[in-house]
């Protein structure tokens, strides 16, 4: 459900969580009509979008930890000086 989140995790997408919560309570096999916040804590989950943001700040920081030479740390400083310029 998170492929490519790290692209997109700052868009909180309501049809994740809410098929997280579909298959939370098909797993518990409870009715559909049962309390979400309960389910969600007997299983010990989280909201989707934490772990979408998560994804995103590892991989941003996995970018700025890159060494110079290599092109997606090429890409980033230079959307990143443009971004500046305000292009």
């Amino acid at each position: 459900m998170l492929y490519g989140s790290e692209l997109c995790a700052l868009k909180q997408v309501h049809c994740l969580e809410a098929l997280h919560i579909y298959a939370c309570k098909r797993f518990l096999k409870v009715k559909t009509k049962a309390c979400t916040d309960a389910i969600i804590g007997d299983l010990g989950r989280f909201p989707m979008y934490i772990y979408a943001y998560t994804k995103c700040m590892r991989c941003w920081l996995r970018i700025l930890c890159m060494p110079v030479h290599r092109y997606v740390k090429l890409s980033y400083d230079m959307l990143v000086y443009y971004d500046r310029l305000g292009y």
